[in-house]
């Protein structure tokens, strides 16, 4: 082979070849004894079988069937008379490592069309590279999202067949998994508002629920069943999903690029694989979790680390490591043979050229090959197949990386799928069309060819397109991508496909939220010194940073999205846009303190004690610092309370208040509140003194520090804020000082009736406010130490579980 694009000889060099040749003519006839496969001409990789993982495969499939061995077990066991208890099963979890372009994520792919012909659940997610933590939840719900768009397809040619079919019927999906049942079982586990909640982040979800439930409330909260929610945090919604879906079928759970997950996302899945199926009853949950990183890159993720280690430790979880390398020279080999429609034998010599320059990884060799057909170091004759000169491949330089094999390739395409390949990758790795839809003119075109070009690029091997998403096959891919891009074009392209998205952020529909984190994502890409010169762009970028941040499912994506609204404010920030800097700095505040960085909590807060304007716009940044500050020192937290109470003229003086003052003040008010008189307090007007009410919430904290260490102060504090509200009106924290009062009258007076009602008025009064962090604040106290004497245990457990996760 030194000649140019010489043919290889068919020279058998062993009894072997030849039994080599007659097997694959037995197998593949088409490919290598009649030659009529319509792709003889193109290079074609994958189209039998996946090649040199028998051993993986194997070790997936292990997994898959003790699922479906314990699955058998539990069925046979309920059909015996009187069958015993049944003991919580072992999870299973794979996890699968390996350098970039190993084929991590096509090697689970491939076990997805014979498990969903066994009726499995195939969900996936993927994460992406990107500064700060990836909002989680948004991340894992495009794989629900995929599921349902799947269900509206099997379900719905005629949806209103699933929407008026009666309750109890069979549905129209395999093993009664229809959308319409899943809706039901959520709804009585998670409430309409669990439901809705969901919904925001999965459209296919909403389409589904607009359908099932057409009466039913989708654009606020009034009227909605608030008592059947009993998990309102997204991460319980999302761990109830998971357990619906995987007791009504097996569930493959596939999670790729964890490398790129931030301690949000892992501590949801952490939950996912450690909570779905731990409640025993009847019906089980069947989940394989399967999860795919960079071994390169997950040293930098110590929490990923972490976890998976306690995975391997675990008496309880089954795991399966599978560590992906380069293919074997036989086994690439094989692959070449296949693609080429050659004998083994023919391409050997061409598969040891390829091996010493990629290594043997998938990703590289098939961009490796593409590359030589590129450049006519492989070529193909209709007589005698394809030829190649092992000499001059053999003088072909290859990068260290993929990326430049990639950024060939990509240049390659027809300019209009290049184009939209470039679009996209300023999008995001995850792209919904309704987006794309929004921007296919951001360059005055009419558009038309962008989706037609998305679906070629798809073809090409670069895209996945699952209903309504478009996804990048590999982060690489999406990074070769953008670089096309000339950097002096980028931000201009950024910014015009900004300007479609604005108006869509603007609106108030829940529906928006993808188009804002999409928009605030690309901003944020663009940076602010690129927009330093125009104060009203920058002002605008800021507030929807501001928009996205309080929209955040983690304090940590939260806290991101509001420092780079703050690196977005130029100017005299403090006078020229003083509401939206005071805003920035007390959600950037909150979120530091929330996720207990409390050496920034004091760098932001002492920064609006001096920028701002009264001590009203103070007021939540002097609750965040006294919080701070009581960690280490409770008495100086409560000297600061003191002096802002005094600033508010309630001049306190906390030494003069003895326990024997407290007990009258107990006995007078508990008699002032006797009986029926108590009703006054819910026809009492709301409470509008602002001075008032930030009294309120100071003595509210003084309750909940004096509390902690047991002493008479908590109640009398109680008794101060109900008389204040007496005259004054009722706010929220009136209904905290009547829970409290109520445990006052249990525990100091013993009267338990009198405490019993007391705590069921300030039930009452907190219908009045459709608050969830009100919840936590109360039913500790009326259910935990009040109504638990006086009505049976079991019915104060479930609000008890309510306000813990709430809380």
């Amino acid at each position: 082979g030194s000649n140019p694009h010489h043919y290889q000889d068919s020279i058998f060099t062993s009894i072997a070849d030849v039994h080599s040749d007659l097997k694959q003519m037995f197998d593949f006839p088409d490919a290598f004894l009649y030659g009529t496969v319509n792709s003889r001409w193109e290079i074609v990789f994958g189209s039998n079988h996946v090649f040199g993982r028998e051993k993986e495969m194997q070790l997936l499939m292990t997994a898959v069937r003790r699922i479906e061995s314990l699955n058998n077990d539990d069925k046979s066991n309920q059909q015996r008379p009187n069958h015993p208890p049944q003991q919580q099963r072992m999870k299973e979890v794979v996890i699968i490592s390996g350098r970039a372009g190993t084929g991590k994520s096509l090697l689970v792919q491939e076990m997805r069309k014979p498990l969903q012909a066994q009726g499995w659940i195939f969900l996936r997610c993927k994460f992406e590279k990107k500064i700060g933590d990836p909002e989680p939840l948004s991340v894992i719900a495009l794989g629900f999202d995929e599921f349902f768009a799947s269900c509206i397809s099997l379900c719905s040619n005629d949806v209103t067949a699933v929407k008026n079919a009666p309750p109890g019927t069979q549905s129209c999906c395999p093993d009664g998994c229809c959308s319409r049942n899943i809706c039901h079982k959520l709804e009585g586990l998670i409430g309409w508002i669990g439901l809705t909640t969901l919904s925001r982040l999965m459209p296919s979800l909403r389409r589904i629920l607009k359908d099932v439930y057409p009466s039913r409330n989708f654009n606020g909260e009034e009227g909605l069943d608030t008592n059947n929610v009993r998990g309102p945090n997204g991460e319980h919604l999302f761990v109830t999903l998971l357990d619906v879906l995987s007791q009504l079928r097996p569930v493959l759970f596939f999670t790729d690029d964890l490398q790129f997950a931030g301690d949000a996302s892992l501590a949801l899945l952490n939950d996912m694989v450690n909570k779905v199926g731990s409640t025993v009853g009847e019906t089980r949950s069947s989940l394989l979790f399967v999860g795919a990183h960079r071994t390169v890159d997950t040293e930098s993720n110590p929490l990923l680390m972490k976890m998976l280690t306690q995975y391997e430790a675990s008496d309880v979880i089954n795991t399966t490591q599978i560590d992906l390398r380069g293919f074997e020279l036989e086994s690439l080999n094989e692959m070449v043979s296949d693609a080429l429609c050659l004998p083994r034998r023919k391409t050997r010599s061409l598969t040891e050229v390829v091996h010493q320059k990629t290594l043997g990884i998938p990703l590289f060799v098939v961009e490796f090959l593409d590359a030589l057909l590129t450049e006519k170091l492989l070529i193909h004759n209709s007589a005698t197949g394809w030829g190649w000169d092992v000499d001059s491949i053999d003088l072909k330089k290859i990068s260290s990386g993929v990326a430049a094999l990639l950024a060939c390739k990509l240049e390659q395409l027809p300019s209009q799928v290049l184009s939209a390949v470039k679009i996209i990758s300023v999008l995001g790795s995850h792209i919904d069309r309704g987006v794309l839809e929004v921007v296919k003119k951001y360059d005055g075109s009419d558009g038309s060819t962008l989706i037609p070009s998305l679906y070629t690029a798809q073809r090409e091997g670069l895209l996945d397109i699952a209903g309504p998403t478009f996804t990048f096959m590999h982060e690489t891919i999406k990074l070769a991508a953008f670089n096309l891009i000339q950097v002096a074009d980028r931000i201009p392209m950024m910014l015009r496909i900004v300007a479609c998205l604005l108006p869509h952020c603007k609106q108030h529909e829940k529906e928006t939220d993808a188009y804002l984190f999409t928009t605030v994502d690309i901003i944020n890409i663009i940076g602010s010194q690129a927009v330093s010169k125009n104060l009203g762009q920058s002002r605008v970028f800021a507030q929807l940073n501001l928009n996205a941040g309080k929209k955040s499912t983690n304090f940590r994506t939260a806290l991101d999205y509001f420092e780079a609204g703050i690196s977005f404010l130029q100017g005299d920030y403090w006078n020229d846009q003083y509401e939206l800097t005071l805003s920035l700095f007390e959600a950037a505040a909150t979120a530091n303190y929330s996720g207990g960085r409390h050496d920034q909590v004091a760098i932001q807060t002492n920064k609006i004690f001096s920028m701002a304007r009264s001590f009203e716009d103070k007021f939540k940044s002097y609750c965040l610092y006294i919080n701070v500050l009581a960690i280490g020192n409770m008495e100086k937290a409560m000297e600061q309370l003191y002096h802002l109470l005094k600033s508010l003229g309630e001049d306190i003086k906390p030494n003069t208040i003895n326990a024997p003052m407290a007990m009258v003040d107990f006995s007078s008010l508990k008699q002032m509140l006797g009986g029926a008189r108590k009703d006054v307090l819910l026809q009492l007007p709301p409470m509008t003194d602002r001075n008032k009410l930030m009294a309120m919430k100071l003595m509210a904290m003084l309750v909940l520090y004096y509390n902690q260490q047991m002493t008479h102060l908590s109640g009398y504090f109680s008794c101060k804020m109900i008389r204040m509200s007496i005259q004054h009106g009722h706010c929220e924290d009136t209904v905290f000082a009547l829970s409290v009062f109520a445990c006052s009258t249990m525990n100091f007076l013993g009267d338990t009736n009198e405490a019993a009602s007391l705590a069921k008025c300030a039930l009452s009064m907190s219908r009045l406010y459709n608050s969830e962090q009100l919840i936590p604040r109360i039913y500790s106290r009326i259910y935990g130490g009040v109504l638990c004497f006086t009505q049976p245990m079991a019915t104060s457990l479930p609000p008890m579980l309510k306000a813990c996760r709430i809380a």
